[in-house]
This record gives C-alpha cells, structure tokens and sequence, in this order.
C-alpha cells in the first residue's frame, strides 16, 4: 500500500471513528462495547453511500445504452443494509415506536419529576434560582 492510500486509509478509519463518537453522544444508549461493531458498520456504509451519491450525482446515471447504471441499484442496496442497521440501533422512528414512542436515550419519567421537584424546592428557598425559559 502507498503512502497516499494509506493515508487515505488513515482519513477514512478517522471518520468512521468520528462518525461513532457522535452517534454515541446523540443516543448514550449506544455507548456500549456491544454496539461497537454495528456502529462501525452503520458509520462505513455511511461514508460509502456519500462516495456513491456524490459520483451519481455529479455523473449521469444513464450508462451509454440509454440503461441505468448498475451504481444505482448498488446504492440503493446500500441504503437498505444502513436502514436496517439503523433500525438495530433504535435509530429510525418506526424502531422508537417500537419503544413504546420513546427514544431509548430519553430521561425516564420518575428521573424527569424528581428533577423538577429539586428546581421548584431550590427556587422556594432562594437557590440556584435560574431564569426561566420558554
């Protein structure tokens, strides 16, 4: 391998990593060594479909007999294995409808109560009083 793929190699590896790291911080759900490797899928076949789009979308998609190219049916592949991992992963709403409606990285309902019992108890007593928002 040369030192531009490698390097190429290196840039790609760093954003799929990058890619991770934000899904883990959106959905803390997903912070665990168990979803490491579908995250790492779901984060190549990202870069790979932004490869592929980007080249069907700055060519033709129509190859020189008029027919449409094979890229596209690849690409379209593509999306349905990223679709279905991101269903794995509780990322699409039909996986969250299937939580009962709500994402699996949403503050549970007794945590969300108690919290606002602490700001209503510490703007009674003068504490941490903060400005209200809308």
């Amino acid at each position: 391998m040369g030192v531009p793929r490698l390097k190429q190699a290196i840039k790609k590896d760093q954003q799929t990593r990058r890619i991770v790291r934000r899904l883990q911080r959106a959905c803390p759900h997903l912070d665990a060594p168990e979803y490491t490797p579908i995250l790492r899928s779901y984060a190549r076949l990202t870069l790979l479909i932004e490869r592929a789009y980007a080249r069907l979308r700055d060519g033709d998609i129509m190859d020189r007999a008029g027919e449409i190219r094979h890229s596209v049916d690849t690409l379209r592949r593509l999306m349905l294995t990223q679709t279905a991992l991101a269903r794995e992963l509780g990322l699409t709403p039909a996986a969250r409808a299937g939580l009962g409606g709500k994402a699996v990285f949403e503050i549970p309902d007794r945590i969300a109560h108690r919290v606002i019992e602490i700001h209503a108890s510490r703007a009674a007593n003068g504490q941490g009083q903060a400005p209200e928002t809308e």
